[in-house]
């Protein structure tokens, strides 16, 4: 494991765990903003106390960053607010001299090199989920020119599926200057469902006599009908996030680009899928859905599958403060 020196410190407050992440690259060069696997990893929250929590991040953090402080902390959750004070008081506490920031949603998010602008209708802003919005920044941030409308997963304690659209190119960049083109994408909006475990759990506590899945399995064992009540259980399940994720893209490849100034007239759909599920979903859908989909998706030439489990993590590399960049 190679030591960072002062990298900045990205956290995703899950509902089941503390996802966290250290970027070295500050703003302006985030092309690719990421690091190896040996630099990423989670504390599961179960009980715990944020106190307990935060020293069993520093644990995990030791050997990366070889006894160095974080010089900045980006810091985004779907916890209580009450939960995610006494985060940021604890994360604070450990590391005074870090520049903290906790993100949240904005009306508008225009990259660091003012190549991409993203606009939320969502009102107020604030009522979108930061988690929801870092997945979008990251994963608009990530797709080339040639995709033009992408569907963003996040399977996790619950499953959230947003739409994206890039509207137009425009000739001026994000300063006003002749400076290359910009992308201007939208967020078309959302859905929030139960996530598997979620709705293995309801099953299991609002009915009786039925056996309890594994409700950690990484992809569906069973494809098609299920010969037994368990299979029958996990396939209704796994059936019920990937028909949420078919409908959704048949749905964001019919949202209009400007009219006057059209990008794209047979585009690439990207399904970009996060989270702790994120693995499962990309097998079942590969296994024995997707060659279906593109056959009924009219205009469509193809849809793009991508797993970025880190998905959250990424975006937030985008809000690392420019002034704690490095020397």
């Amino acid at each position: 494991m190679r030591a960072l020196t002062a990298p900045a410190l990205l956290l995703d407050a899950g509902n089941t765990r503390l996802k966290w992440a250290l970027a070295e690259t500050c703003p302006g060069l985030l092309s690719s903003p990421w690091l190896a696997a040996d630099h990423c990893g989670a504390v599961v929250v179960g009980s715990s106390t944020m106190a307990t929590l935060v020293e069993q991040l520093a644990a995990q953090l030791m050997g990366v960053l070889a006894g160095a402080a974080p010089r900045a902390i980006v810091v985004c959750g779907v916890r209580h607010a009450t939960a995610m004070t006494a985060l940021a008081h604890e994360l604070q506490q450990r590391w005074p001299d870090a520049a903290f920031s906790m993100m949240k949603a904005q009306p508008e998010f225009i990259s660091p090199d003012g190549t991409k602008k993203l606009h939320s209708p969502y009102h107020p802003s604030g009522s979108l989920g930061a988690d929801r919005w870092a997945s979008l920044i990251g994963a608009m941030q990530g797709l080339p020119d040639s995709i033009r409308y992408a569907v963003v997963v996040n399977a996790g304690t619950a499953t959230t599926i947003d739409a994206l659209c890039c509207e137009a190119l425009t000739a001026e960049s994000a300063s006003g200057a002749a400076a290359g083109k910009t992308a201007i994408w939208r967020h078309g909006g959302g859905q929030i469902l139960p996530g598997l475990r979620l709705m293995w759990e309801s099953l299991a506590q609002g009915t009786a006599n039925l056996p309890h899945p594994d409700a950690d399995a990484h992809a569906p064992r069973a494809i098609g009908w299920g010969q037994n009540t368990a299979q029958a259980l996990e396939q209704g399940v796994w059936d019920a996030q990937i028909g949420a994720l078919l409908l959704a893209l048949s749905r964001v490849s019919a949202m209009p680009l400007t009219p006057a100034n059209p990008v794209s007239t047979t585009p690439v759909v990207a399904l970009i899928l996060a989270g702790g599920h994120s693995q499962g979903l990309l097998k079942a859908l590969q296994d024995a859905h997707l060659s279906m989909l593109e056959k009924n998706l009219p205009g469509v030439a193809a849809v793009t599958l991508l797993a970025v489990p880190e998905l959250v993590l990424r975006g937030l590399a985008f809000a690392i403060p420019a002034a704690s960049a490095p020397a």
